[in-house]
């Protein structure tokens, strides 16, 4: 499914393509480079439509955390063992404890969210 914007660029790098309007207006209409639409309106041409949606679309980020474990560090959180440390202490327990290696900051936003998911 393509965004609002792709749609516009795919109908612009098409009439570019028949002939029906020059590199010069669709950059300008785009607001790019004519030199990249000359790159876009050849990738169109070797791999269709799809060329124009970013290849890491759908996908989860390499850096996330699997639900298991996110689930598992909120529950120790609130477990006795663990509940009245601070983030910094909780994540050096997480390391040594559990085996579980999360940077403060990722540790913080998990908490950060899930407040925000019971309110």
């Amino acid at each position: 499914m393509l965004k609002q914007e792709e749609i516009k660029r795919v109908t612009l790098i098409e009439a570019c393509i028949k002939g029906q309007c020059t590199v010069k207006q669709v950059a300008n209409a785009l607001g790019l480079s004519e030199r990249r639409v000359k790159q876009i309106k050849k990738e169109v041409k070797e791999n269709g439509v799809k060329s124009i949606q970013h290849g890491n679309r759908g996908r989860k980020p390499k850096n996330t955390i699997s639900d298991k474990t996110r689930n598992k560090i909120l529950n120790l959180r609130n477990s006795y063992e663990y509940e009245i440390s601070n983030f910094k202490h909780f994540q050096e327990l997480l390391k040594e404890h559990e085996n579980i290696d999360i940077s403060n900051i990722f540790l913080k936003k998990i908490f950060v969210k899930e407040i925000r998911n019971h309110k």
